[in-house]
């Protein structure tokens, strides 16, 4: 305030034109003038506006979606076990690879798609699988050492 009071007394300057420095203290205090008004076209002139409450925005409308009933199919596990170190490939209904890997001995993988699988295990006598909890024998699709079957729902 100090620097408008210099200009203002040093000068023939109203008092309206002086504006307090922004640095100043009271200058913070001093209110934003109001905006001025915008010029309205005269077609929109004769349309009255509409009360306060139209004019706010509402929430957009959330319409809750059905979820698709859940089959078992859609979320199947398969759950393998290995007593040995044996190799697995799995490949689901679209024939998505899901599993391959050698997997060490003692390990255990749980592999969840949409069947039917194609399954290849090598050592299969040294693998256990469990399909959505219950167990599947590998014996009748071993030939030699590797089981390949289709499992399906």
């Amino acid at each position: 305030m100090p620097v408008a009071l210099y200009l203002w007394r040093n000068s023939e300057v109203d008092e309206e034109t002086v504006q307090p420095a922004l640095s100043s203290p009271q200058a913070r205090d001093v209110a934003a003038p109001a905006p001025l008004p915008v010029p309205v076209p005269a077609d929109s002139a004769e349309q009255p506006a509409p009360p306060a409450a139209e004019v706010a925005t509402s929430a957009p409308v959330v319409v809750p979606v059905p979820a698709e009933p859940a089959t078992p199919a859609a979320g199947s596990v398969l759950h393998l076990e290995f007593g040995d170190e044996s190799w697995t490939e799995i490949r689901d209904a679209s024939g998505r690879m899901l599993h391959r890997q050698l997997n060490p001995a003692g390990s255990s993988v749980d592999i969840t798609g949409r069947p039917p699988f194609e399954l290849v295990i090598g050592n299969a006598a040294q693998a256990r699988l469990t399909y959505n909890g219950r167990p599947s024998d590998l014996k009748p699709f071993t030939d030699s050492t590797v089981a390949r079957f289709t499992l399906e729902e």
